[in-house]
């Protein structure tokens, strides 16, 4: 099944996000201490020698462990049972890396087969028995979602169709049963690099599909007119809501919707945004996530040097805070609250309030860190 709807920037459809003005929101006064060993998050980035490497910060946001990586870094999946995680190379990557989270060690490399090469993120089955990944069909150009036995030390077992071209996120639905894949539509070839060869032609779209035979469940596509919204990244809530960002191939400062959401009722809307902000985000979104509780939206937009973050009960935009070069973003514990790293070495803590006025509680943590960071 194919969706198709006309969405414009300035028009709230079906219950969609409503603006009602920004309401502050700031960091929270005290971290979050450390309980364990543990770190409390997993991401990638360079160090200051120029090694690209897996990093752990704790709780409390101290740098910890790093791994070396092969290549640069770009998403991490973390297997249910907690006791692995797996990182992903940047597109278009042909290795990716399980490290165990008990001694933080590699324990296995999973390199794309031949003809393949990955898309950067991957998603775990809910109990932890299968891996899915988004790679190219080189020969092709078509997307497709590998297949991996985690019970068998990660065997590719075969492929499906991702119901697009490009896919890049992809997550597990709360049922177990629905992968929600972001196809960016963006056509690439490992012989051009990271070139974009379809721009004029390309066709997004945010596919559900059956994890266990690979049929389509539901597919949505922007308007013709809105054809050059790259779908990039998602997250699901524990209600089954889908939130995704979009990076425009097209002008910086074009007024495009660049943050929709799939309700868990099946709408598919986009979120508006104040005129102020509009322009601010350069029209690139690099990560999106939902807080703990679920009623929260935070998306960064790097490029832009701004986060900014939607409450979904009330359906309010809340506001923008002031984050350079930060993509990478995880919540927290706590409903509301979320962390933010960025290229320039700085984490934030920022949280969702009516009462405190904005303030930014910065620290350093000597990784330049990249695209995303996975809670533990």
């Amino acid at each position: 099944m194919v969706i198709k709807e006309r969405i414009s920037r300035r028009t709230m459809l079906s219950g969609s996000f409503m603006v009602f003005g920004t309401l502050p929101f700031a960091a929270w006064p005290e971290p979050v201490k450390a309980t364990s060993g543990r770190a409390g998050f997993l991401g990638t980035g360079r160090t200051d020698e120029g090694r690209y490497v897996a990093a752990f910060l704790s709780p409390d946001l101290h740098l910890q462990e790093t791994i070396d990586l092969p290549l640069r870094g770009h998403g991490i999946a973390v297997r249910p049972d907690g006791n692995e995680a797996i990182v992903f190379a940047r597109r278009p990557g042909t290795y990716s890396l399980v490290i165990s989270l008990h001694d933080r060690s590699v324990v296995n490399r999973i390199d794309s087969p031949s003809g393949r090469h990955f898309y950067g993120h991957g998603t775990y089955s809910l109990d932890g028995r299968m891996l899915f990944a988004t790679e190219n069909d080189i020969g092709r150009g078509v997307g497709v979602i590998g297949l991996y036995d985690v019970m068998e030390g990660y065997r590719r077992i075969g492929e499906m169709p991702s119901g697009g071209v490009g896919p890049h996120e992809i997550r597990m639905m709360p049922d177990g049963r629905v992968l929600a894949v972001a196809n960016g539509g963006i056509k690439t070839h490992p012989e051009f690099g990271r070139a974009k060869l379809n721009i004029a032609s390309m066709r997004p779209n945010l596919s559900l599909l059956d994890a266990w035979n690979g049929k389509s469940v539901v597919r949505w596509e922007p308007s013709t007119e809105l054809h050059r919204l790259s779908i990039r990244h998602l997250d699901v809530n524990q209600f089954g809501d889908i939130a995704f960002g979009i990076q425009y191939e097209g002008l910086r400062d074009a007024k495009v919707p660049l943050v929709g959401v799939r309700t868990h009722g099946g709408q598919f809307v986009f979120a508006d945004e104040p005129e102020g902000i509009v322009g601010n985000h350069q029209n690139y979104i690099g990560s999106i996530r939902f807080d703990a509780s679920g009623f929260f939206i935070m998306a960064s937009a790097p490029k832009g040097g701004i986060s900014l973050i939607w409450e979904v009960a009330s359906r309010r935009y809340l506001g923008s805070f002031q984050t350079v070069d930060a993509s990478a973003i995880a919540p927290v514990l706590k409903s509301g609250a979320f962390v933010v790293a960025g290229g320039d070495g700085s984490v934030h803590r920022i949280k969702v309030s009516e009462r405190m006025e904005p303030r930014k509680e910065t620290s350093g943590s000597e990784i330049d860190w990249d695209n995303h960071l996975r809670e533990i």
